[in-house]
């Protein structure tokens, strides 16, 4: 799966993903917009990290390191690990603002990941540089949620996030029109292949049935 078969979602779309509470002034919003660049490394491999080839697919449950330059002036490594990935329900978004048939008519896949900054730019503050991928090769940006979505609680990085932080975190990927999550991917601009996840999409649990009153 190369970049040229990767298509970055339009910011349009990227602004549809955010999702705020019924009724609720919601939470903190991300206000890191920077776009992700490849330049000139600004480090050297640290002793003992071993890159994973461009192009590599893993399957969950299988990490994977990559150099992340989010900005010309800021570059480290970072080893991903997409653990899981679950198809959730519309009913797990109750209470929250589904106000186009763009978010109703959707897909809502839950993923697991966990994150450790293995060089040594930090990287505080800034989202979880990982997308989901549709059966048509389009990313597909993590939701942002404007207040607590507990079924899914996804964080970015803390504020400080040097050499050795770890996060694990998890992330929403909407996939509009019930289309499917074919893969989870680093984000890359298009000068690299990017590193991508598959795996078996584990299914909702049962609805549970409201129980009967003994007569």
């Amino acid at each position: 799966m190369t970049p040229r078969k990767l298509r970055l979602v339009s910011l349009a779309v990227a602004a549809i993903l955010t999702l705020s509470a019924c009724g609720g002034d919601g939470g903190d919003e991300n206000t890191d917009g920077g776009e992700t660049s490849t330049p000139t490394p600004t480090e050297t491999l640290p002793a003992g990290v071993v890159l994973t080839e461009p192009g590599t697919e893993l399957s969950f449950g299988e990490s994977g390191t990559v150099e992340y330059a989010p900005t010309q002036s800021l570059s480290t490594y970072v080893t991903f690990t997409v653990v899981d990935a679950t198809l959730g329900r519309l009913s797990d978004l109750k209470g929250f603002n589904l106000d186009t048939d763009y978010k109703k008519n959707a897909n809502y896949y839950f993923v697991n990941v966990k994150i450790e900054n293995v060089g040594d730019g930090d990287l505080g503050g800034r989202d979880v540089p990982l997308v989901g991928v549709n059966g048509e090769g389009t990313y597909l940006p993590p939701v942002v949620f404007q207040s607590a979505f507990p079924k899914c609680p996804s964080k970015q990085l803390p504020k400080e996030f040097g050499n050795g932080a770890v996060l694990e975190t998890c992330l929403v990927f909407l996939s509009p029109d019930k289309g499917e999550l074919s893969a989870v991917s680093t984000l890359t601009d298009g000068t690299v292949e990017a590193v991508t996840w598959t795996g078996e999409i584990k299914q909702p649990a049962p609805a549970k049935k409201p129980g009967r009153k003994n007569g």
